[in-house]
């Protein structure tokens, strides 16, 4: 930059004493051409001495007052010309201290290129001038004004040239060698590289006895990226003295169209000290980013400062960073041409990361090695949400081989790995890179365990690769469970380099799918150059067959899949269990280009037993589909009489890309559909795993119109419906219904449904289909009991209606419940704070995932009441509910609010029946975690001393607490509750069943409680070892159990031969008075027990 100011303050200086002279002649050889050549050739000699390099000037011309122009003007050195000037002008503005100043009013140029960077000049002009000379003029530019300044490619290093358009004004004082600049720049050219926008504007001093610049302002601003760079200070060799300051929104421009609604602003302050020997760099900065795919990976604010060291071509300093979580520090360096990072560490609580790396940028080269470990680290997952917790231990060492190609070697463990999308039990790498650049992979595994996905569950894969000359040999190995199993392995080759068609080859497929034995008999390929084209051969599959090819290239696609006699099992999700003497035949053809396709298939199907009537059922299913028709026709026959006709033909759009279809809704439609004899229709439905449904159909329907004013035609009845869903339990029998169609309305007069007991739900409603769509239909029930499960089951009556329309549908409506019965799962749960967090986090991300998932609403307002004989049993609870609760929220994932309290019940734990003193369910929104249960019992051990025992949480994490009053230790308060006694006075025995009790209470109690075991074998409800206070060697052990909730039954028996045994039997007449009855081998007895309080 100093060198080139140089040649301009020379050019100024020397042009200026120039035009004083040729100024004077000008006059007298201005309309001459030798004139001119004499004229042209004096300034070309002059200038070029005083630059020193060669100036050619052609087509000069003088013009009064004092304006000169040139057609072409060109610098250049001893390798050629490295600058050109066209169409130049200068005005000279005349001034009575023309002798002193030269005022130049403007100099204007069409254009000007710097092709290349000159080789620097040996001419000093600082020699030859006398800074004592008074009579030295200077030079002050007004204005000027290039138009198109060009920026060779040789010159910016850049892939294209930089044009640009300048302006402003400069003075030049030559007695001080100082030039003013102010100076406007804006990009004019379509730059890849650089915004349309551009602006620099520029406030500077060149002073050139003392080889230094101040700059006064310089910015760089772009509207377009949001951004701002300014900068000023002070840059000479003995000392530099600035600040450079920046703000920018570049990321967020950049990204937008491939990141939705992102937000991004970076900013920072660079300050300089020092002097060019040696350059002290203090940075601070920031940056912010944020996106729609948050849910994805998130970026926290980042800070940065650095501090470093430019000198003798060599940059050493330190960086600090802090994200989120994450504090990272270490040093770095530049030198030699290689970039280092040393000791560079990030830490966080279960995270930690250390680097010492060196990149080389010419050869693309890193050398060094990354370590990176975490565990269950929240830092992880506030840069990845998706990850809820996992333990990750990983190692990247990056080396050269022989050949300086760069290998990367990846190592390590990822245990525990849970996320939102996929999860798994272990996954070991061992990835082995030969060569980065180019892809070039060696032998590699990577096994994965217990791997689940968007609910596949897949019990082990394991990928193995081979270099094979340019390719790469992979080996798959897939393991997963029902309800579809898979045991497969694929041996597999795949070209994938740069500069090569993609090509990829399945030499062999072995194992099982859903049961069935899967092989190939040639290798299937596919080949991809602006294309593909894919040949499986025939696959055997069980005792059928698939071959599919398919060829794609120019938007156009040609694709043919034939199949003979694939048995149901390869498609369990579409065909119900029922039908699992079915195969399929047929083929599909997909043609035509991605905006106009063309879909035919034509599928036979054999062996369609629906029912026990008709055993001798095929049918045939024909679909062709354009891009703005589709007609489909279904047959179904028993030998040859016809059991089901399904025609029709629809308008629609439909192309692949982009992927459209929809129906026509103003376009003619014609359906028809026709049972003549009653079968089974129903059991051929596809329906969700765990769902069962069939039922027998007949009748026919016809529709005609258009989807906006549909026209309905018939009448269809059901008879010996059924449905279960057996996961809830829920079973409904001998459904019957009538259909009828007329107009635009589905009428319903009457449905019926039964539960297993034969109690009944009736319906009755009517659906008005078109463009204003209307449902409105009424249920009532009584004494109907349809869900029947461990966990609940009982007596329902509803009072419920169901309206709807275009946009929304809404159940209301009143249930009135019981005799119900609502069961404690019994199982424990330990409690482990970091898991629960984990549980939120998953139920606010399924919150949005279902809203999203929502398309139209069925919303609910219903009032549930309990008023009689409800009950929760379980875990030792036994108790009579009564409560309001009100069900609102969509029906795919409702809201039930409201409490169920104890009337009366009992409470029996650790061998104790008690009273529940009070026991409140609380449901506050989803089930689950929804219910919260909190039941309390007391037992009152003398007239001051309360044991009181707690069942809390939500319904499937439930804990069990034990406090007192007044407040003693826990395991003191157990002791009293187990035997009546304090810990001092309790043998041995009660001593390891104490022990048990307390494991069982701290949620630890899944180990070995042989007082538990022993109670459960034995069917009783305590058992108990006493010490007889006179006989320190006599010892008796006890069973008892409450046989209702006032009467207790106990027997004693002796250890030692010569103790005779006892039974006792208590019964509760009110909560203060008891009779006790004992029978002895030598005495029986009779008593009354009064407990008061004084």
């Amino acid at each position: 930059m100093k060198l080139f100011v140089k040649h301009i303050s020379n050019l100024l200086a020397i042009t200026a004493a120039i035009l004083l002279i040729v100024i004077i002649i000008s006059t007298v050889l201005i309309n001459s051409n030798t004139g001119k050549k004499i004229i042209t050739k004096f300034i070309t000699n002059n200038v070029s001495e005083a630059i020193g390099y060669e100036v050619k000037i052609n087509q000069l011309d003088i013009f009064l007052p004092i304006i000169f122009t040139a057609g072409k003007v060109t610098l250049a050195d001893e390798n050629g010309d490295f600058a050109y000037l066209n169409n130049l002008t200068i005005n000279i503005l005349p001034s009575p201290l023309f002798f002193r100043k030269v005022s130049i009013w403007s100099i204007n140029a069409d254009e000007i290129k710097f092709i290349r960077k000159p080789l620097e000049s040996n001419k000093d002009n600082d020699d030859k001038e006398n800074v004592n000379d008074t009579s030295t003029i200077s030079v002050g530019i007004e204005n000027f004004k290039f138009d198109k300044v060009i920026l060779g490619k040789e010159l910016t290093t850049l892939t294209e040239d930089i044009s640009l358009y300048i302006s402003g004004d400069l003075d030049y004082n030559v007695l001080l060698k100082i030039i003013d600049l102010n100076a406007n720049t804006n990009l004019i050219n379509d730059s890849n590289k650089l915004p349309k926008d551009l602006q620099l504007t520029t406030r500077a001093r060149y002073n050139l006895k003392q080889n230094s610049v101040v700059l006064k302002n310089f910015t760089i601003e772009t509207a377009s990226l949001s951004s701002k760079i300014t900068a000023n200070g002070k840059f000479a060799k003995d000392e530099i003295a600035g600040e450079v300051s920046y703000d920018s929104k570049v990321l967020e421009k950049l990204l937008a169209k491939q990141i939705p609604e992102i937000a991004s602003n970076s900013s920072g302050i660079i300050k300089l000290s020092g002097n060019l020997e040696k350059i002290i760099v203090n940075y601070v900065g920031d940056l912010s980013f944020k996106s729609s795919y948050d849910h994805l990976y998130n970026f926290p604010d980042l800070k940065i400062t650095s501090d470093f060291i430019i000198a003798n071509q060599v940059i050493t300093g330190k960086l600090n960073m802090q994200q989120g979580l994450i504090k990272a520090n270490g040093g770095f360096s530049w030198q030699n041409g290689l970039f280092n990072l040393q000791n560079f560490t990030a830490n966080a609580p279960g995270f930690s990361k250390k680097a010492n790396l060196s990149f080389n940028p010419e050869t693309k080269i890193i050398t060094g090695k990354v370590d990176f470990t975490s565990k269950d680290s929240e830092a992880l997952t506030e840069f990845l949400p998706f990850i809820l917790k996992g333990d990750m231990q990983l190692q990247v060492n990056y080396t050269t081989n022989q050949k300086q190609q760069q290998k990367v070697t990846v190592t390590g463990n990822v245990k525990r790995l849970a996320s939102k999308y996929v999860s798994f039990g272990n996954m070991d790498i061992n990835l082995n890179i030969n060569d980065l650049w180019q892809y070039k992979i060696a032998k590699s595994e990577i096994n994965i365990q217990k791997l689940e996905y968007d609910g596949m569950r897949l019990k082990k894969i394991q990928l193995t690769a081979k270099p094979a000359g340019r390719g790469v040999n992979l080996l798959f190995n897939f393991t997963k469970h029902a309800p579809y199993s898979m045991d497969l392995e694929i041996d597999s080759f795949i070209n994938p380099y740069l500069g090569d068609n993609i090509t990829a080859k399945i030499k062999k497929i072995s194992g099982t799918l859903n049961g069935l034995e899967v092989k190939n008999s040639v290798p299937i390929t596919l080949n991809a150059d602006n294309g593909y084209i894919v040949q499986t051969g025939d696959i055997n599959i069980g005792s059928g067959q698939v071959n599919l090819e398919s060829s794609f290239k120019n938007n156009n696609i040609n694709s043919t899949v034939i199949f003979t006699k694939l048995p149901r099992k390869i498609l369990p999700l579409l065909l119900p269990a029922s039908l699992k003497q079915l195969s399929l035949s047929g083929k599909i053809e997909l043609n035509g280009n991605l905006r106009s396709p063309h879909l035919y298939s034509n599928i036979a199907i054999e062996n369609l037993l629906v029912d026990k009537i008709f055993k001798n059922v095929n049918g045939t299913i024909i679909t062709d589909i354009t891009k703005d028709n589709l007609k489909l026709d279904i047959n179904i026959v028993n030998k040859n009489d016809k059991l089901l006709q399904i025609f029709t033909n629809i308008p629609i759009r439909f192309s692949l890309s982009p992927f459209t279809f929809s129906i026509s809704k103003n376009r003619g439609i014609n359906a028809n559909l026709e049972i003549p004899q009653s079968f089974n229709l129903l059991n051929i439905i596809p329906v969700p795993a765990s769902h069962r449904i069939h039922g027998s159909l007949q009748g026919s329907m016809a529709l005609t119109g258009t989807i906006n004013l549909p026209n309905f035609n018939g009448k269809l009845t059901l008879n010996n419906g059924f449905y279960e869903y057996e996961r809830y339990g829920l079973k409904l029998k001998n459904i019957t219904a009538d259909i009828i169609g007329k107009g635009r309305k589905i009428n319903l007069p009457k449905v019926i449904l039964q539960d297993i007991f034969k109690n009944e739900l009736t319906a009755n409603g009517q659906l008005t289909l078109g463009h204003n769509l209307s449902l409105v239909m009424d249920l009532s029930s009584n004494k109907f009991q349809p869900i029947n499960n461990p966990y609940l089951h009982g007596v329902i009556n509803t009072n419920i209606q169901i309206t709807a329309n275009n946009k929304s549908a809404k159940i209301t409506g009143d249930i009135k419940l019981g005799p119900l019965e609502i069961k404690i799962p019994d199982n424990f749960q330990r409690k482990i704070p970091s898991v629960n967090v984990v549980k939120v986090i998953n139920r606010q991300d399924k919150e949005k995932n279902k809203k999203a998932a929502i398309i139209y609403p069925i919303l609910l307002d219903i009032k549930a009441e309990a008023d009689k004989k409800v009950y929760i049993r379980g875990r030792g609870v036994d108790s009579l509910l009564k409560g309001k609760l009100t069900i609102t929220g969509d029906v795919s994932d409702p809201n039930i609010l409201g409490e169920l309290k104890s009337v009366r019940g009992t409470f029996q734990e650790f061998g104790k029946l008690l009273k529940v003193a009070t026991g409140i369910i609380t449901f506050n929104g989803k089930i689950t975690p929804s219910p919260y249960l909190n039941i309390r019992s007391i037992y009152k051990y003398d007239s001051e001393t309360s044991i009181i025992l707690t069942l809390s949480g939500f319904i499937l994490d439930l804990d069990i607490d034990i406090s007192s009053d007044p407040e003693m230790a826990e395991d003191e308060a157990l002791s009293i509750l187990l035997f009546g006694e304090k810990t001092d006075n309790i043998s041995s025995f009660q001593a390891v069943q104490l022990a048990g009790s307390l494991a069982r209470l701290s949620g630890k109690g899944g180990g070995f409680d042989p007082f538990g075991t022993s109670r459960k074998i034995l069917g009783v409800d305590e058992i108990k070892f006493k010490n007889d206070p006179e006989k320190d060697n006599q010892t008796s052990v006890g069973v008892g159990k409450h046989l209702t909730n006032k009467v207790y039954f106990e027997i004693e028996q002796g250890v030692q031969g010569e103790a005779g045994a006892k039974a006792t039997i208590e019964v509760e007449l009110t909560p203060k008075i008891s009779i006790e009855a004992i029978n002895e081998e030598d005495d029986n007895s009779i008593g009354i027990n009064w407990r008061f309080d004084y």
